[in-house]
């Protein structure tokens, strides 16, 4: 879960990259991203581009930085799809997961958090 109008770091949004035997942190070849807004029962892209390239902070691993500014995301289910390729010959894989935008508000000077129902069917 992430707060509204938070720009992403290596603590959020990541994706980590293992030899084959699952020891040893590897650098992929090709590695995107692309996210979408799962809020209201649809299934609608906020962020493809060819610099949706995530930052690298340490062998094998890559984070989605991002802001999640308020003008473009919405409080709900989101999901981030990373597509990569371990290596240039390989064909592109695809591992999706999902998260939560929450909007940070405040409530007789106590910090909360506001949720939304999360018992809907998304296709």
């Amino acid at each position: 879960m992430v707060h509204l109008g938070k720009l992403l770091t290596k603590k959020d949004l990541k994706i980590f990259f293992f030899d084959t035997d699952g020891a040893t942190p590897v650098d992929p070849y090709h590695v995107s991203y692309t996210m979408f807004d799962l809020t209201h029962d649809r299934k609608e892209i906020i962020r493809q581009t060819i610099n949706s390239r995530p930052m690298k902070f340490d062998h094998g691993s890559y984070f989605a930085p991002i802001d999640l500014d308020p003008k473009v995301f919405r409080p709900g289910r989101h999901l981030i799809q990373w597509s990569f390729k371990r290596f240039a010959e390989d064909n592109v894989e695809m591992m999706n997961a999902t998260f939560d935008i929450t909007r940070p508000t405040y409530w007789t000077g106590e910090f909360c958090q506001m949720g939304y129902a999360v018992d809907r069917t998304i296709p």
